[in-house]
């Protein structure tokens, strides 16, 4: 099911296809038209005899609203044939295939019900030769010379997102033109320029939430085409509109042209899928800017809201193809390397703000801003700059650290990647960059916490791990929340029995080894190829002692583990500077030059090749030792004897007093 309120009716009515082939990128749901059978190879064709007298349309988008997949649309169709020519019969069908078009999707095949004279038939099933349109549902329908019958279609469609497109075309396919055309169009809303942004043919009129059409004599030349808000979009920016344009307060103007956008305003305009893309206009793009440039004008220059609606307008409007996907065109094969420096303007409008934002609103802008900025760092392979942006986020990070930034809005450029543009078999084979991702240890209790702190093209290809219990351990990996979002591995080992203990520390590693010697062939297999560096040395430091978990050295050196990084990285240049004296002498330069840069990363390694224990803050340095019965006892005698001392001590000075 899809989101009720991001509709896309795509009426599927008898054969769509006249006898010269049509786009598939213009092509929905069609209107009736007869079709040949052969075997299994269907096709329309020009109707000599049959003429199409009267068609009555219906599509109702339905009132419900909810989640991303809810909702359904009612499509009712009424077509009165008539036979001008002699006794024949002929077959009708609906190409539901058509349905697969980007950002359309399946009707309810098995909600299809058609009557002929009222009378209702059970449609036959085929799929096609060319399988193009499949499926396919038709039936025959008998004509008399001079004979008029009625057909009735009607079924559910799962809607789609903000379009509706209907082919009359096809109306064209019976004899003459269509006599009586009429079309009703029911939205969940009453519509208005606010949330209808295009209609095509003309010649239909508005009538509270109704698009009505009606024709005589038409000959089909264009198409419907509408474009209009999905629901819950809909109902998410109409109360700040009406509360903005009542009251022209700046910042409700700020609230309202803040609501069009995602809660990461930076991110593609819209719900999944992304409605925006579907416009065949950019109608909408050209109300949204309106708004937020009305929104700009009532602001204070320099304030922080005028700062964070200027960055929004530097996302989405700097070219005109930025539009609905934002700072997410830093994703798309592109042959110009200025867009990957787009976040620069957004990033310079905030000023010094960087440093130190007024609000904790700003301060989450600012953060998104630097997470673009790191990714657009290393599109440009200059991991350099993409760690001082970092630095940067865990600053604002520390300074705010209550704004809420889930893992998965940005689109992290994966650490295999090495250039978008090229298109060859030479990839790196191994990727020798792990190595230098040291992480810090952590004992707390009978847990042990492993902090890797990442780029974000590293996590890009790092999956969380639920809680995994197998055999005496458990396993548990997780993204940060916050910056520096480190990527977390907790390890619980048995501690009641030192024998389990040691057995559980051999089978984890054991089977860390085995999925990292093929990590494709599992799942989730490139985190465990990833924690195998350096879990089962951090393993290997840690022993049990009296039912606790014991750090045996502080820090343990890594220096061969990073060294042998080094090398396979210099293989890897020694193999790509090869494919420089061929064809690809332009791709390995590329490469070569990715590689370099992020040495930086191994030159931090080379300096720090230790991976550093420590106890949790909440519990002492080191696990505390059991005090032996004995003593607590012996210390408690001593206690009392003191007592008894003293006591006869004081008695007997007085009796003394007393006999004196």
């Amino acid at each position: 099911m899809k989101k009720r309120a991001l509709l896309l009716i795509i009426l599927v009515l008898l054969f769509s296809f006249a006898t010269s082939p049509v786009s598939m990128s213009k092509i929905a749901y069609a209107d009736a038209a007869p079709v040949f059978l052969g075997g299994v190879n269907i096709c329309p064709y020009n109707e000599n005899n049959i003429s199409l007298k009267r068609e009555d349309l219906l599509i109702k988008i339905s009132e419900k609203s909810g989640t991303y997949d809810e909702g359904d649309a009612y499509v009712d169709a009424k077509f009165v044939f008539t036979n001008t020519g002699d006794k024949e019969t002929i077959k009708m069908g609906f190409p539901f295939g058509l349905a697969k078009k980007r950002g359309f999707n399946q009707p309810y095949l098995s909600t299809a019900k058609v009557k002929i004279n009222g009378k209702e038939i059970i449609p036959k099933h085929i799929m096609s030769e060319s399988g193009e349109f499949d499926p396919w549902i038709y039936f025959n329908v008998s004509f008399e010379k001079g004979e008029t019958k009625t057909v009735e279609v009607s079924y559910n469609i799962i809607p789609a997102y903000g379009m509706l497109l209907y082919i009359l075309k096809t109306g064209a396919l019976w004899k003459g033109p269509i006599g009586i055309l009429n079309i009703e169009i029911d939205f969940p809303y009453n519509l208005s320029n606010f949330n209808l942004f295009r209609v095509k043919p003309e010649g239909y009129a508005i009538k509270g939430n109704k698009i009505l059409y009606r024709f005589t004599n038409y000959e089909p030349q264009s198409n419907i085409e509408i474009e209009f808000l999905p629901l819950d979009f809909y109902e998410k920016v109409a109360p700040p509109k009406a509360k903005a344009e009542k009251t022209n307060n700046p910042d409700d103007w700020f609230n309202y042209a803040f609501a069009l956008f995602s809660q990461n305003p930076f991110n593609p305009l819209g719900f999944m899928p992304r409605f925006v893309s579907y416009y065949q206009t950019n109608k909408f793009g050209e109300y949204t800017e309106s708004v937020l440039n009305k929104a700009i004008e009532l602001q204070k220059p320099g304030s922080v809201n005028y700062k964070i609606l200027e960055a929004i307008h530097a996302a989405h409007f700097t070219t005109n193809k930025q539009f609905d996907k934002g700072y997410d065109i830093l994703s798309d094969i592109c042959e110009n390397s200025i867009d990957w420096y787009l976040p620069n303007k957004a990033l310079n409008i905030f000023g010094s703000d960087v440093e130190s934002p007024q609000n904790e609103l700003e301060a989450s802008i600012i953060a998104r801003t630097l997470e673009y900025e790191i990714y657009a760092s290393v599109k440009q392979n200059n991991f350099e700059k993409a760690l001082k942006y970092f630095d940067m986020l865990q600053n604002v990070a520390n300074k705010f650290p209550n704004f809420s930034k889930p893992h998965n809005e940005i689109s992290p450029i994966p650490s295999n990647e090495i250039n978008p543009n090229f298109n060859s078999n030479l990839r790196l084979t191994v990727l020798p960059f792990k190595e230098c991702f040291i992480p810090s240890v952590k004992i707390k209790n009978n847990t042990i916490y492993a902090y890797y702190t990442l780029p974000c093209s590293e996590t890009a290809i790092l999956k969380e791990l639920r809680t995994q219990i197998i055999k005496d351990y458990v396993l548990q990996t997780k993204f940060d929340s916050a910056p520096p979002y480190s990527f977390v591995a907790t390890i619980i080992l048995p501690t009641n029995n030192k024998e389990k203990f040691t057995e559980a520390k051999r089978e984890f590693t054991k089977k860390l080894g085995k999925i990292a010697s093929a990590p494709d062939e599992y799942d989730a297999g490139k985190t465990y190829e990833f924690l195998n560096i350096y879990i089962p040395k951090i393993l290997e430091n840690i022993s049990l002692e009296n039912g606790k978990l014991k750090i045996n050295n502080e820090c343990i050196n890594c220096t061969d583990t990073v060294q042998a990084g080094l090398k396979r990285l210099k293989a890897e240049e020694d193999k790509i500077s090869a494919f420089g004296k061929g064809p690809d002498g332009n791709l390995a330069e590329n490469l070569l030059i990715y590689l370099k840069k992020n040495e930086d990363y191994f030159k931090y390694a080379q300096e720090n090749p230790k991976i550093c224990f420590a106890y949790e803050s909440t519990d002492t340095s080191a696990p505390k030792k059991s005090i032996p019965l004995t003593v607590i006892l012996g210390g408690i005698i001593g206690i009392l004897l003191l007592i008894i001392v003293v006591f006869a001590v004081k008695y007997g000075k007085t009796q003394r007093s007393k006999l004196t």
